[in-house]
C-alpha cells in the first residue's frame, strides 16, 4: 500500500456519513418543490408504475440466478470459506436494494 492511500484510508468511515448526509439533504430539498400539474402527476404515475413492474420482473429472474450462484459458490468453497454463499446473497440484496 502506497502512503497515500493509507493517509486516506482512514477516512472512509467519515467521507461516507458525508455522502449519506448530502444524499439526505438533496432528497429532502427535492421534496419542497411542487410535484406539477395534474397531467404531469399522471405522467409521473404511470412512469412509477412502469418502473416498479420492471423491476418486480427483473428481480424475479435475478432471484434464479442468486439462489443458483448460492448453491454453487457454498458447495465449490464449503472447506476454505463456509459462509461465502451467504456473503453473495448479502452483496445481491444490498445490490437490489440499491437499485430501488
Amino acid at each position: 500500500m502506497d502512503a497515500l492511500s493509507s493517509n486516506i484510508a482512514p477516512l472512509a468511515p467519515f467521507l461516507g456519513i458525508v455522502g449519506v448526509a448530502l444524499a439526505g439533504l438533496n432528497y429532502w430539498t427535492v421534496l419542497k418543490y411542487s410535484d406539477g400539474t395534474e397531467p404531469m402527476r399522471r405522467y409521473a404515475q404511470a412512469i412509477h408504475d412502469g418502473a416498479m413492474t420492471f423491476l418486480k420482473r427483473e428481480y424475479q429472474a435475478i432471484s434464479g440466478f442468486v439462489t443458483l450462484m448460492f448453491i454453487v459458490l457454498t458447495f465449490a468453497f464449503w472447506q476454505k470459506a463456509p459462509l461465502i454463499g451467504l456473503a453473495y446473497v448479502f452483496g445481491s440484496v444490498c445490490s437490489l436494494s440499491a437499485g430501488f
